[in-house]
C-alpha cells in the first residue's frame, strides 16, 4: 500500500472515532511546558503568524526527524548523523507490474549501491536507490534532512548504469517516476530516555533509523500499539508514558543499531563479498541454515514475530 493512501486511511479512521474536529493542521510546536497536573505546549500558524496554547494531559512528540520536542529535551544534540549514504527515491504509475505483481526486488549492497523496486497498488511502483557518495565516516547531515527534498535523475542514472534486470527496465522506471526526492540516509545515536514527565517522544522522533529491513514505519506501529497497552494499564499518566518507555525504548534502540549493519539487507552484502561475479544458486553462497539463522535472529531484534504478535491482546 502506498504510505500516502495509509496516512489518509489513518485520517479518517481517526475522524470517524474521535471526531471531525481532532485534526488540527497548520500548527507548529514552538515550545512546551510540563506542569505536575497537565503540559502547556505552544503553537504557531505557519502561514499566518498567530499563535495559541493548548493544554493537555501528556505530550507526545511524533514529529519526525528533526523533532521540535527532542531539541527541546536534548538541546545539545546536533543534526543527524551521516555515513556517506544518499538515498534517491521515487513512484512510477505503470500499466502492468513485474512478475507477479507481488514480488519485492532488493538487488546490489548496502554498502556501495543498491536498488529496491516493489508494487504499493495495481498501477504504482515504489523505488528507492541508496548509492554511497562519501566516505563512511561519521560526520553530521550536510543538509536538514527532509523526505520531500527534489532529485535529479541526470544525477542518479551514471549510478545504475550497470544494474540491469531482464523483466524490468530500470532506466525506464527511473526516468518515468512522478517526481524523484533525494536525501542523506541519517539517523541519531539512541537516547538513555524518551519520557521526561508528561512528555514523550515516538517513532522517528524517538529512534530514527537507516530504512534496512523497511524497519522505520513499522517500528512506529509498535510504539503507537506499546502505548496504547501502557495507557491501558495505567492511564494517561506519567505513569503510563514511563511504562511505554520501558516498554519500547530498549527494542527500537536495538534496531536503530543493528540497522546500521544493515539488518537484513547485510544479507546483500555478504552475497556481493562472497560473489562478486554472481551464482547460479542462493545456497551456493549462503547455506540454508545460515540464511534461516540470519533471519530468525532480525525478526527477533526487530519484534517481528508473527506469532508472538498474534498472541498479543487486541486493541480494538
Amino acid at each position: 500500500m502506498h504510505r500516502g493512501n495509509f496516512q489518509q486511511l489513518l485520517l479518517r479512521h481517526v475522524r470517524d472515532e474521535v471526531g471531525e474536529t481532532s485534526i488540527r493542521l497548520d500548527q507548529k510546536l514552538v515550545t512546551f511546558q510540563s506542569h505536575s497536573d497537565h503540559v502547556e505546549v505552544d503553537f504557531v500558524n505557519p502561514s499566518t503568524g498567530d499563535r495559541n496554547i493548548e493544554l493537555a494531559k501528556v505530550l507526545i512528540g511524533a514529529d519526525g526527524i528533526n523533532s521540535t520536542v527532542r531539541k527541546i529535551l536534548y538541546p545539545d544534540e546536533d543534526r543527524p548523523l551521516w555515513r556517506g549514504l544518499t538515498v534517491w527515491r521515487g513512484v512510477t504509475p505503470t500499466e502492468k507490474l513485474f512478475l507477479d505483481g507481488r514480488t519485492k526486488i532488493l538487488m546490489g549492497n548496502p554498502n556501495e549501491l543498491e536498488l529496491v523496486v516493489y508494487p504499493v497498488s495495481s498501477n504504482l511502483i515504489n523505488w528507492a536507490c541508496l548509492a554511497r557518495t562519501e566516505d563512511p565516516d561519521v560526520q553530521t547531515s550536510p543538509v536538514t534532512v527532509e523526505w520531500n527534498n527534489i532529485g535529479r535523475v541526470e544525477d542518479l542514472l551514471p549510478l545504475i548504469s550497470n544494474m540491469k534486470l531482464a523483466f524490468l527496465d530500470i532506466n525506464h522506471l527511473i526516468q518515468s517516476s512522478m517526481i524523484i526526492n533525494k536525501f542523506p540516509l541519517t539517523d541519531r545515536d539512541p537516547l538513555p530516555r524518551w519520557t521526561h514527565n508528561r512528555v514523550t517522544l515516538l517513532g522517528d522522533a524517538a529512534h530514527p533509523m537507516y530504512p534496512n529491513g523497511s524497519n522505520g514505519a513499522s517500528q512506529a506501529i509498535l510504539d503507537a500499539r506499546g502505548l496504547v497497552l501502557c495507557f491501558r494499564q495505567h492511564g494517561v499518566t506519567p505513569q503510563g508514558l514511563q511504562a511505554y518507555d520501558d516498554l519500547r525504548r530498549p527494542v527500537a534502540n536495538t534496531v536503530v543499531l543493528a540497522a546500521r549493519q544493515y539488518g537484513i539487507e547485510e544479507l546483500l552484502k555478504i552475497v556481493d563479498e562472497r560473489a562478486p561475479c554472481g551464482f547460479q544458486q542462493l545456497s551456493d553462497v549462503i547455506p540454508s541454515a545460515e540464511f534461516e539463522v540470519m533471519m530468525s535472529n532480525f525478526k527477533k531484534v526487530a519484534g517481528l514475530n508473527v506469532q508472538q504478535i498474534n498472541q498479543e491482546p487486541p486493541l480494538f
